[in-house]
């Protein structure tokens, strides 16, 4: 009887274990993808954040201050890697074609 109650106490702690060490590595992952981020686009803000489909894919919006010292609307962005994709802000339609097609093969959910 104590054997088994000590089998089921490590058992416990086994996957206690292993769900705290899942939780600290998503975070740490959403930490260094949101560092990524901000340290390409100045003052950043980040909202509607998520994992895309690919590995290393990461997807949300953000906004920044631009070379006049205003902050930019909220935008859609594509992170892959280390290659940020902002939406473009043009009238270019193949522009943002390339851009809508980015972001339903990497985040639409």
């Amino acid at each position: 009887m104590k054997k088994r109650t000590l089998l089921i106490r490590v058992v416990r702690s086994s996957i206690l274990l292993v769900a705290i060490i899942a939780g600290a590595i998503y975070g740490i992952d959403q930490w260094q993808a949101r560092n990524l981020v901000s340290s390409q686009v100045e003052g950043a803000e980040l909202q509607h954040t998520h994992y895309g489909k690919g590995p290393g894919v990461f997807c949300g919006e953000v906004s920044g201050i631009n070379g006049l010292g205003i902050r930019t609307p909220f935008t859609r962005f594509v992170l892959d890697g280390a290659v940020l994709t902002v939406a473009p802000l043009t009238f270019h339609q193949d522009e943002i074609d390339a851009f809508e097609k980015l972001w339903k093969v990497q985040c639409e959910q």
